[in-house]
């Protein structure tokens, strides 16, 4: 349908180009709160991680971290409190591996985790 045509059709191109703002501006809006949003996922994902008990992923990790009487007792919300513990004796770098692992079946809330960074992670689990 030609310019002329949706014009006559649809009275003016105004309604047209109105829909098209809105549309650009629900684009724009909805960009800007995703990216709000993204900023505080990892927060998100710790918090998620203090009350998980469901199944536990990477069980070896739990080994390894020496975490393991957590499996089948809270799982990742039990790794959280040694995690906490660690934060608050000032072992940041503990704190944030075994926060990180409650994420290993998640490659992008570790990603998170990760940009935020160990300081950041460990201030926030001892607060």
């Amino acid at each position: 349908m030609s310019r002329a045509m949706a014009a006559s059709r649809y009275g003016t191109n105004g309604l047209e180009e109105t829909t098209m703002r809105k549309v650009l501006l629900l684009c724009l809006f909805s960009a800007i709160g995703g990216a709000a949003f993204a900023q505080d996922s990892w927060q998100n994902d710790v918090s998620w991680a203090m009350q998980d008990t469901g199944p536990a992923d990477c069980d070896g990790a739990y080994a390894q971290l020496g975490v393991d009487a957590c499996l089948g007792k809270g799982n990742r919300a039990c790794v959280m409190e040694h995690a906490v513990k660690a934060a608050e004796e000032g072992k940041c770098q503990r704190a944030f591996r075994l926060t990180s692992m409650t994420q290993c079946h998640n490659g992008a809330a570790q990603a998170r985790l990760l940009a935020a960074g160990f300081k950041t992670i460990c201030d926030y689990i001892r607060n």
